[in-house]
């Protein structure tokens, strides 16, 4: 971003100041050694103390070099020298958005862009404020009125608006994220990050043209060798997505943990207690998400929430999510004695207000999916700060001290692979609501489109988890099970075309496909009673739709990977009681799947037993639950508060801790 800053500042100033002098400190900058431009820049302020550019050029200076408040001194000051310059002016505001003011960098850009609307720079961090805020409809208007005007950019910098949006597909389903990284990779040929961006917009419509050997590749070298400086950080969510070692996994983490550590390393750390000073008997927990509606985090939480000790533990909620109106909300809301909105603050501030609030143990319930905050835990406004729910995998951050898991999701032995210290609950490390409702209101097959005679396999999965290798073993079923057919979640038309397509380029008739479309959730369980097996995705599980599926009934086989993400429905099938579904392997899914479609016995004992999972069993007993979760809180605290490191611990079934 610099460079680009800086031949803004060589084009608007060449007729200001043309000086070989400036011209060589500008270079100086870009080059990225800050402590020789430092002292260049000195120097040529000492001796031209009024120049505007010079101190355009010691801010961008430390700007690059992470210390923001001192970027905005000299920026101010620049501004101030030049107020005609909206290049200044939009580096201050960038300057300012990283040192927590935000409402005076959204003014800043919002009148350069006023201005100059072409300003490439300017608009992306504009969008990017307004999406911090929430507002990714907001957000994607600001990229394509910038867009508008992208003859007066240089093409990289029309390819960084283009990328952008496409980054906003996932929050607006109507942008076409494949069209918008074509378009970049058009502007910007070279660049080195494009053409591994597009896996998730292609995995969400089922196309597996994208060259995911090329990012798997990538990753694994990830591994073994740090990337060049100029290789693209994904996130590590779409690692969990690719056929990936464990050290690659992890390594994917630590970078982007790195990167996120970057953002605020220059910010202040906001003031915290080491222990608690005997201002009150409870622990202080506090709870980070953007899930805080009607979201799958929310469905599984509920219930905890309600069961919480309010005698041991203070909650508070952190929220910087959309309010959607819905009565999950408001649930979440009046579960908390303390709720409070900062979807318009910055990190910092948030940080600094959780700080503020005492708060002994900050649970993070985003890690790095989409819309989390990862810099707010990275500035460490808690003396203790756990990896929750969320996120299915290692942070790779040294700033979470805990993962939540279970001896399913992590076994002995593959602590190495996660940067957090492992805590093991009892039974799994997936909450459910034991008063979750289903819609009363019947609902048949026909209803649905499904065959009255059929066995049906389903799959409820999001469309982005079905990936060649597994759809190709459910074809292997299907062409064994000739009265079947699969009952797929599917929204969109094209990813619908990909899976017909491609069931019937592996011998199947498309038409036994049959495609469902979302529904709310209450009438959604109903639905899935229609089912006979529910067909678990392999290198990312159904995770909270696992328990939905034996919270209806409905009978669940899954063949666990070696990573976290691949072993949640594993978790929750051993939870209930379930052990015999969980296959050792692939070929072992097929032919476990193929014999129960033939044996109406066994498919009867199979619905038997997942109902008496529902009445009494360890999956929905959301009580005992609560209690080893806290349970494993007050060892967190206790540990933390004498003075020890965190430590890998497992929750015995009584709830009482012990060292593993």
């Amino acid at each position: 971003m610099l460079r680009t800053l800086y031949r803004h500042w060589r084009r608007a100033g060449a007729a200001v100041d043309p000086g070989a002098e400036l011209a060589r400190l500008g270079d100086l900058v870009r080059a990225g050694d800050a402590g020789a431009a430092d002292r260049a820049i000195a120097d040529f302020l000492a001796r031209h103390p009024g120049s505007a550019q010079g101190l355009h050029l010691q801010g961008l200076n430390a700007l690059s070099a992470g210390r923001p408040a001192e970027a905005a001194t000299a920026l101010e000051q620049a501004a101030a020298r030049a107020p005609g310059s909206p290049m200044i002016r939009a580096n201050l505001a960038l300057a300012l958005w990283r040192v927590g003011e935000v409402d005076r960098a959204r003014g800043l850009l919002e009148g350069v862009l006023a201005e100059v609307p072409g300003l490439a720079s300017a608009a992306l961090n504009l969008a990017n404020l307004r999406l911090e805020a929430g507002d990714a409809v907001a957000a994607s208007r600001q990229l394509a009125g910038a867009l508008e005007h992208a003859g007066d950019m240089e093409d990289h910098e029309a390819a960084q608006l283009w990328v952008a949006l496409a980054g906003l597909e996932p929050l607006l389903p109507h942008i076409d994220g494949r069209q918008c990284l074509r378009r970049a990779a058009a502007l910007d040929p070279g660049s080195p990050t494009i053409p591994l961006l597009g896996y998730m917009s292609h995995a969400s419509r089922c196309d597996w043209s994208f060259p995911a050997q090329r990012l798997a590749e990538f990753f694994e070298q990830g591994a073994v060798a740090e990337p060049p400086a100029n290789a693209p950080v994904l996130a590590p969510a779409i690692a969990d997505c690719l056929p990936l070692s464990a050290p690659a996994r992890l390594a994917a983490a630590r970078r982007y943990g790195r990167m996120v550590e970057g953002r605020v390393a220059a910010l202040p750390r906001p003031v915290r207690r080491s222990a608690r000073a005997g201002d009150g008997p409870r622990i202080r927990l506090g709870y980070l998400s953007a899930d805080f509606h009607q979201h799958p985090t929310m469905q599984l939480l509920r219930g905890v929430l309600a069961c919480h000790d309010r005698t041991r533990f203070e909650l508070h909620a952190y929220s910087y999510g959309p309010d959607d109106g819905s009565a999950m909300r408001r649930e979440a809301v009046a579960a908390f004695e303390h709720f409070v909105d900062v979807t318009a603050e910055a990190p910092a501030r948030t940080a600094a207000r959780i700080a503020a609030d005492a708060i002994d143990i900050l649970v993070d319930l985003k890690g790095y999916t989409g819309a989390a905050r990862p810099e707010i835990a990275a500035l460490r406004p808690a003396p203790v700060q756990v990896s929750y729910l969320g996120y299915p995998g290692t942070t790779g951050a040294g700033f979470i001290d805990y993962l939540v898991a279970d001896p399913v999701l992590v076994p002995a032995g593959a602590e190495p692979y996660y940067s957090e210290r492992i805590v093991r609950l009892p039974h799994t490390y997936q909450p459910t609501d034991n008063a979750q409702p289903v819609d009363a209101q019947p609902v048949t097959r026909a209803d649905a489109g499904l065959p009255a005679d059929a066995f049906v396999f389903c799959s409820f999965n999001s469309p982005y988890k079905i990936e060649p290798e597994i759809f190709g073993v459910w074809m292997e079923i299907l062409r064994a099970c000739p009265h079947a057919v699969l009952w797929v979640l599917a929204d969109q038309d094209e990813a619908r075309g990909n899976l017909r397509r491609e069931a019937q380029a592996r011998g199947v008739a498309p038409e036994r496909l049959v495609f469902a479309a979302s529904l709310p959730k209450a009438r959604h369980l109903a639905r899935m009673r229609l089912a006979d097996l529910f067909l678990d995705t392999h290198r990312v599980n159904a995770h909270t739709t696992a328990s939905d599926a034996i919270w209806v009934g409905l009978p669940l086989i899954t063949a666990p990977g070696s990573g976290f993400a691949s072993r949640v429905a594993a978790s929750v099938l051993a939870a209930a009681g379930l052990d015999d579904m969980i296959c050792a392997d692939l070929a072992a899914y097929r032919d476990r799947a193929v014999a129960l479609a033939g044996d109406a016995q066994a498919m009867a004992d199979l619905r038997r037993r997942c109902a008496a999972a529902r009445r009494a069993g360890a999956l929905f007993d959301t009580p005992s639950y609560t209690r080893a979760l806290e349970a494993a809180y007050i060892t967190m605290y206790e540990i933390h508060a004498a003075g020890a490191p965190p430590a890998d611990f497992c929750v015995r079934r009584d709830a009482a801790p012990r060292s593993c």
